[in-house]
Order: C-alpha cells, then sequence, then structure tokens
C-alpha cells in the first residue's frame, strides 16, 4: 500500500515538472526571447500539454495526500 501511494506521489511531482517544463516557466531569458520565434499553433499545443500535465499531476498528489494517513 505504502509504495503505491509513494508512487502517486512521485509520479504527481513528475508530471507537475513537465507541466512547467513545457510551459516554460525554468526558461533562460535567451530562450525566452528564441520563444517568441515559435509559431502561433506550436505555442498553444505545448500550452495545452503543460495544461493536461498540471492536471494530471494536481490529481495524483491529490490522491496520494488523500490516501495517506
Amino acid at each position: 500500500m505504502e509504495v503505491k501511494i509513494l508512487g502517486l506521489l512521485t509520479f504527481g511531482i513528475i508530471s507537475i515538472l513537465l507541466s512547467g517544463v513545457f510551459i516554460g516557466a525554468w526558461t533562460e531569458p535567451v530562450r525566452l526571447r528564441s520563444k517568441q520565434a515559435e509559431s502561433e499553433e506550436h505555442q498553444r499545443f505545448r500550452t495545452r500539454l503543460a495544461i493536461v500535465f498540471a492536471v494530471i499531476g494536481i490529481f495524483l498528489l491529490l490522491l496520494g495526500g488523500l490516501t495517506l494517513k
């Protein structure tokens, strides 16, 4: 049981980190300027992907936290 809870929490944290990577939360200023060259379609795709990972991460963290006693 503890392994499942630890797995949920781990995958939740990984999902949140991936969400930050896709949305560009940890981007250097040089890369931030180069992101402006992206197409609008590519930006929308990355934002949607980041939101999906964030929702999954939050869900897994909540599920892991609720089952932790």
